[in-house]
Protein backbone atom coordinates (compact mmCIF):
# COMPACT_ATOMS: atom_id res chain seq x y z
CA UNK A 1 0.00 0.00 0.00
CA UNK A 2 1.29 3.60 -0.75
CA UNK A 3 1.29 5.60 2.12
CA UNK A 4 1.99 9.23 2.76
CA UNK A 5 2.84 9.52 6.66
CA UNK A 6 5.66 7.57 8.65
CA UNK A 7 5.56 3.42 8.22
CA UNK A 8 6.71 2.18 11.48
CA UNK A 9 9.22 -0.52 12.27
CA UNK A 10 6.87 -2.05 14.90
CA UNK A 11 3.76 -3.26 13.49
CA UNK A 12 0.02 -2.86 15.38
CA UNK A 13 -2.09 -5.61 15.35
CA UNK A 14 -5.43 -5.39 14.20
CA UNK A 15 -7.11 -8.58 15.81
CA UNK A 16 -10.41 -8.71 13.57
CA UNK A 17 -7.45 -9.25 10.44
CA UNK A 18 -5.46 -11.49 12.05
CA UNK A 19 -2.21 -9.45 10.77
CA UNK A 20 -0.24 -6.17 11.82
CA UNK A 21 -0.31 -2.97 9.95
CA UNK A 22 2.68 -0.35 9.76
CA UNK A 23 1.11 3.24 8.84
CA UNK A 24 -2.03 5.88 9.39
CA UNK A 25 -2.61 4.75 5.79
CA UNK A 26 -3.49 1.22 6.17
CA UNK A 27 -5.63 2.18 9.85
CA UNK A 28 -7.64 3.63 7.07
CA UNK A 29 -8.29 0.98 4.92
CA UNK A 30 -9.29 -1.29 7.68
CA UNK A 31 -11.67 1.22 8.43
CA UNK A 32 -13.07 1.65 5.28
CA UNK A 33 -13.25 -1.67 3.25
CA UNK A 34 -14.01 -3.55 6.95
CA UNK A 35 -16.56 -1.26 8.49
CA UNK A 36 -17.94 -4.23 9.22
CA UNK A 37 -15.40 -5.26 11.82
CA UNK A 38 -15.31 -1.72 13.44
CA UNK A 39 -15.98 -1.65 17.34
CA UNK A 40 -15.82 0.99 20.13
CA UNK A 41 -12.93 -1.14 21.42
CA UNK A 42 -10.68 -0.64 18.45
CA UNK A 43 -10.26 2.80 19.93
CA UNK A 44 -8.18 2.46 22.81
CA UNK A 45 -5.53 3.81 24.57
CA UNK A 46 -2.95 1.77 22.59
CA UNK A 47 -4.29 2.85 19.80
CA UNK A 48 -3.64 6.19 20.56
CA UNK A 49 -0.14 5.80 21.87
CA UNK A 50 0.90 4.15 18.94
CA UNK A 51 -0.53 7.07 16.11
CA UNK A 52 1.37 9.72 18.78
CA UNK A 53 4.78 7.36 19.18
CA UNK A 54 5.29 5.07 16.44
CA UNK A 55 3.69 7.05 13.61
CA UNK A 56 4.34 10.43 15.20
CA UNK A 57 1.16 12.15 14.75
CA UNK A 58 1.03 13.63 18.60
CA UNK A 59 -1.88 15.78 17.28
CA UNK A 60 -4.16 13.38 15.71
CA UNK A 61 -3.32 11.25 19.06
CA UNK A 62 -4.53 13.72 20.89
CA UNK A 63 -7.26 14.65 18.94
CA UNK A 64 -8.79 10.75 19.54
CA UNK A 65 -7.92 11.05 23.23
CA UNK A 66 -10.03 13.90 23.56
CA UNK A 67 -12.96 12.11 22.01
CA UNK A 68 -12.50 9.47 23.81
CA UNK A 69 -12.88 11.73 26.94
CA UNK A 70 -16.27 12.74 26.58
CA UNK A 71 -17.44 9.51 25.50
CA UNK A 72 -17.87 9.78 21.85
CA UNK A 73 -19.53 7.28 19.89
CA UNK A 74 -17.26 4.84 17.30
CA UNK A 75 -18.70 6.96 14.31
CA UNK A 76 -17.52 10.10 15.22
CA UNK A 77 -13.55 8.35 15.74
CA UNK A 78 -13.99 6.94 12.36
CA UNK A 79 -15.28 10.33 11.00
CA UNK A 80 -12.36 11.80 12.31
CA UNK A 81 -9.75 9.11 11.60
CA UNK A 82 -11.15 9.16 7.50
CA UNK A 83 -11.25 12.57 7.47
CA UNK A 84 -7.83 13.74 9.01
CA UNK A 85 -5.64 11.52 7.18
CA UNK A 86 -6.73 12.40 3.68
CA UNK A 87 -6.45 9.11 1.81
CA UNK A 88 -9.93 8.90 0.43
CA UNK A 89 -11.38 11.79 -1.08
CA UNK A 90 -14.81 13.06 -0.22
CA UNK A 91 -17.14 10.51 -2.68
CA UNK A 92 -15.39 7.84 -1.44
CA UNK A 93 -16.24 9.37 2.18
CA UNK A 94 -20.00 9.85 1.35
CA UNK A 95 -20.38 6.24 0.11
CA UNK A 96 -19.68 4.76 3.17
CA UNK A 97 -21.27 8.10 5.10
CA UNK A 98 -24.42 5.74 6.35
CA UNK A 99 -23.04 2.93 7.46
CA UNK A 100 -20.52 5.04 9.92
CA UNK A 101 -23.76 7.03 11.02
CA UNK A 102 -25.06 3.55 11.85
CA UNK A 103 -22.18 1.61 13.38
CA UNK A 104 -22.96 2.31 17.15
CA UNK A 105 -26.57 0.71 16.65
CA UNK A 106 -25.43 -1.65 13.78
CA UNK A 107 -26.38 -5.38 14.88
CA UNK A 108 -24.31 -8.88 13.56
CA UNK A 109 -26.90 -9.72 11.04
CA UNK A 110 -26.25 -6.28 9.09
CA UNK A 111 -22.37 -6.40 10.01
CA UNK A 112 -22.86 -9.84 7.85
CA UNK A 113 -24.25 -8.50 5.17
CA UNK A 114 -22.04 -5.86 4.66
CA UNK A 115 -19.36 -8.18 4.97
CA UNK A 116 -21.15 -10.69 2.20
CA UNK A 117 -21.79 -7.62 -0.18
CA UNK A 118 -18.00 -6.38 0.11
CA UNK A 119 -16.91 -10.56 -0.82
CA UNK A 120 -19.63 -10.61 -3.63
CA UNK A 121 -18.31 -7.42 -5.27
CA UNK A 122 -14.68 -8.81 -5.36
CA UNK A 123 -16.07 -12.06 -6.92
CA UNK A 124 -15.61 -14.05 -3.80
CA UNK A 125 -19.18 -16.03 -3.90
CA UNK A 126 -18.26 -18.59 -0.94
CA UNK A 127 -17.13 -16.36 1.42
CA UNK A 128 -20.18 -14.10 0.31
CA UNK A 129 -22.83 -16.73 0.83
CA UNK A 130 -21.40 -18.32 4.39
CA UNK A 131 -22.32 -14.46 5.38
CA UNK A 132 -24.99 -14.10 4.16
CA UNK A 133 -26.00 -17.49 5.70
CA UNK A 134 -25.61 -15.92 8.68
CA UNK A 135 -26.97 -12.86 8.76
CA UNK A 136 -30.15 -14.89 8.14
CA UNK A 137 -29.25 -17.04 11.35
CA UNK A 138 -30.36 -13.75 13.69
CA UNK A 139 -33.87 -13.03 11.96
CA UNK A 140 -35.98 -12.73 15.31
CA UNK A 141 -32.99 -11.68 17.18
CA UNK A 142 -32.56 -8.51 16.29
CA UNK A 143 -34.53 -5.74 15.60
CA UNK A 144 -34.14 -5.67 11.65
CA UNK A 145 -37.28 -5.63 9.81
CA UNK A 146 -38.40 -8.65 7.51
CA UNK A 147 -37.66 -6.74 4.28
CA UNK A 148 -33.62 -6.59 5.05
CA UNK A 149 -33.59 -10.50 5.37
CA UNK A 150 -35.71 -10.79 2.17
CA UNK A 151 -32.64 -8.87 0.62
CA UNK A 152 -29.90 -11.48 1.90
CA UNK A 153 -32.42 -14.56 1.19
CA UNK A 154 -32.46 -13.06 -2.36
CA UNK A 155 -28.29 -12.60 -2.68
CA UNK A 156 -28.35 -16.37 -1.58
CA UNK A 157 -30.60 -17.63 -4.04
CA UNK A 158 -28.99 -15.54 -6.56
CA UNK A 159 -25.71 -17.02 -5.57
CA UNK A 160 -26.62 -20.19 -5.97
CA UNK A 161 -28.58 -19.71 -9.46
CA UNK A 162 -25.06 -18.49 -10.89
CA UNK A 163 -24.19 -22.07 -9.46
CA UNK A 164 -26.97 -23.70 -11.18
CA UNK A 165 -28.29 -25.11 -7.83
CA UNK A 166 -31.49 -24.71 -9.41
CA UNK A 167 -33.69 -25.69 -6.35
CA UNK A 168 -31.96 -24.36 -3.62
CA UNK A 169 -31.75 -20.69 -5.64
CA UNK A 170 -35.82 -21.59 -5.46
CA UNK A 171 -35.64 -21.99 -2.22
CA UNK A 172 -34.00 -18.92 -0.94
CA UNK A 173 -35.95 -16.92 -3.76
CA UNK A 174 -39.91 -17.94 -2.65
CA UNK A 175 -38.42 -17.31 0.93
CA UNK A 176 -37.66 -13.77 0.11
CA UNK A 177 -41.01 -13.20 -1.42
CA UNK A 178 -42.71 -14.51 1.99
CA UNK A 179 -40.76 -12.39 3.91
CA UNK A 180 -41.38 -9.38 1.72
CA UNK A 181 -43.75 -9.68 -2.02
CA UNK A 182 -41.22 -8.03 -3.81
CA UNK A 183 -42.06 -9.04 -7.58
CA UNK A 184 -38.46 -9.05 -8.08
CA UNK A 185 -38.63 -12.14 -5.92
CA UNK A 186 -41.49 -14.02 -7.99
CA UNK A 187 -39.49 -13.39 -11.32
CA UNK A 188 -36.22 -15.07 -10.04
CA UNK A 189 -38.35 -18.29 -8.96
CA UNK A 190 -40.08 -18.64 -12.76
CA UNK A 191 -36.81 -17.59 -14.80
CA UNK A 192 -35.00 -20.39 -12.57
CA UNK A 193 -38.23 -22.92 -12.64
CA UNK A 194 -37.88 -22.17 -16.71
CA UNK A 195 -34.42 -22.86 -16.61
CA UNK A 196 -34.18 -25.77 -14.86
CA UNK A 197 -36.90 -27.23 -17.00
CA UNK A 198 -38.55 -27.73 -13.58
CA UNK A 199 -42.22 -28.30 -14.68
CA UNK A 200 -43.61 -29.22 -10.69
CA UNK A 201 -41.48 -26.18 -9.66
CA UNK A 202 -42.70 -23.92 -12.16
CA UNK A 203 -46.08 -24.91 -11.52
CA UNK A 204 -45.96 -24.00 -8.16
CA UNK A 205 -44.06 -20.87 -8.66
CA UNK A 206 -47.79 -19.83 -11.15
CA UNK A 207 -50.32 -20.78 -8.43
CA UNK A 208 -48.11 -19.61 -5.93
CA UNK A 209 -47.33 -15.78 -7.56
CA UNK A 210 -50.97 -15.72 -9.37
CA UNK A 211 -49.18 -15.70 -13.01
CA UNK A 212 -50.78 -15.11 -15.97
CA UNK A 213 -50.66 -16.52 -19.17
CA UNK A 214 -49.23 -13.28 -20.68
CA UNK A 215 -46.67 -12.56 -18.06
CA UNK A 216 -45.36 -16.15 -18.16
CA UNK A 217 -44.84 -16.17 -22.26
CA UNK A 218 -43.19 -12.75 -21.33
CA UNK A 219 -40.80 -14.73 -19.54
CA UNK A 220 -40.37 -18.01 -21.76
CA UNK A 221 -39.48 -15.83 -24.50
CA UNK A 222 -36.81 -14.03 -22.79
CA UNK A 223 -35.65 -16.89 -21.43
CA UNK A 224 -35.60 -18.66 -25.05
CA UNK A 225 -33.92 -14.97 -26.63
CA UNK A 226 -31.05 -15.94 -24.10
CA UNK A 227 -30.56 -19.39 -25.39
CA UNK A 228 -30.88 -18.24 -28.75
CA UNK A 229 -28.24 -15.72 -28.47
CA UNK A 230 -25.78 -17.98 -26.67
CA UNK A 231 -26.28 -20.87 -29.04
CA UNK A 232 -25.50 -17.97 -32.13
CA UNK A 233 -22.53 -16.62 -30.00
CA UNK A 234 -18.98 -16.53 -31.24
CA UNK A 235 -18.20 -18.65 -27.71
CA UNK A 236 -20.53 -21.84 -28.50
CA UNK A 237 -19.00 -22.24 -32.25
CA UNK A 238 -15.87 -22.04 -30.54
CA UNK A 239 -16.80 -24.35 -27.69
CA UNK A 240 -18.22 -26.42 -30.51
CA UNK A 241 -15.18 -26.88 -32.28
CA UNK A 242 -12.66 -27.35 -29.29
CA UNK A 243 -14.52 -30.04 -27.52
CA UNK A 244 -11.52 -31.56 -26.54
CA UNK A 245 -10.98 -28.34 -24.34
CA UNK A 246 -11.83 -28.65 -21.11
CA UNK A 247 -11.61 -24.87 -20.71
CA UNK A 248 -13.98 -24.01 -23.14
CA UNK A 249 -16.87 -25.36 -21.42
CA UNK A 250 -15.74 -23.26 -18.13
CA UNK A 251 -16.00 -20.34 -20.49
CA UNK A 252 -19.17 -21.32 -21.78
CA UNK A 253 -20.93 -21.92 -18.59
CA UNK A 254 -19.61 -18.82 -17.13
CA UNK A 255 -21.10 -16.64 -20.34
CA UNK A 256 -24.40 -18.68 -19.33
CA UNK A 257 -24.22 -17.67 -16.06
CA UNK A 258 -23.90 -14.57 -16.67
CA UNK A 259 -26.79 -13.49 -19.24
CA UNK A 260 -29.18 -15.55 -16.28
CA UNK A 261 -27.99 -13.04 -13.82
CA UNK A 262 -28.17 -10.19 -16.00
CA UNK A 263 -32.24 -11.36 -16.32
CA UNK A 264 -32.94 -11.49 -12.58
CA UNK A 265 -32.50 -7.84 -12.30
Amino acid sequence: MLTATKQSITGYWIEPLKKNIYSLEEINYFLYHHIDLVYREFFNEQLFDYIEKELQQPVMADDLRKIAERKGDTGEFVRYLLNESYYYNSRELAEISGLVAAIDTMGQAERFKIQGDSWYKSGQLESALRCYLEALKYRGTEDVGDAFYARVSYAIGTIYAMQFMCKSANTFFSYAYDLSPDPAFARACLYMSILAGDDEELLSSIVKYKVSDDYLDTIKERVAATRAEIEASDEMRDFSGNLEHSEYAEELLQLWKNKYYTMLK
